[in-house]
């Protein structure tokens, strides 16, 4: 019984862990140390989410707040696309156009903020960098891996 117990409650520390689908980044300000308590991008809750070149990156994001966001500052949401080392924006708006401000330490915050993969970026994977960063502080970074797709035409061979 106990070995049983050891068993699926190491399957689920495993789950979790194995399943996680960003990554921290690094930050010189860090208080980069937000409890996240959900994460998604276009309902992917796993690494390696397929997006087609040419449409929406949809982010949500639950998280707690450690201290005080966007008391008489303007937080910025960004998210990146990084290409050989550098971040190109696919989305950058005031975090208080998706969530009510100022935001209290301690609050639950849910923020849905809609990127968008232009149509010449070629296929493959790439890493997306999401941020908050309020007051030059970083509140949220992290990282994490899509692969684009071209989108597949039919052929109609009938004429």
């Amino acid at each position: 019984m106990a070995f049983q117990a050891f068993f699926i409650f190491a399957t689920l520390v495993f789950g979790v862990f194995a399943d996680t689908p960003y990554s921290r980044c690094e930050s010189g300000n860090d208080f980069n140390r937000v409890p996240i308590t959900h994460f998604q991008m276009n309902g992917c809750v796993w690494s390696l989410c397929e997006v087609i070149s040419g449409s929406t990156l949809n982010l949500g994001l639950n998280f707690t707040a450690v201290e005080d966001i966007g008391l008489n500052t303007q937080a910025i949401v960004s998210e990146a696309l990084i290409i050989v080392g550098r971040p190109f924006p696919v989305y950058q708006t005031n975090l208080c156009d998706l969530t009510p401000c100022p935001i209290l330490a301690g609050t639950n915050v849910v923020i849905f903020a809609p990127g968008f993969v232009q149509s010449s970026t070629p296929p493959g994977m790439y890493t997306v960098r999401v941020t908050i960063v309020d007051n030059a502080k970083t509140v949220i970074c992290l990282e994490f891996t899509i692969v684009i797709k071209m989108i597949q035409c039919s052929s109609n061979s009938e004429l």
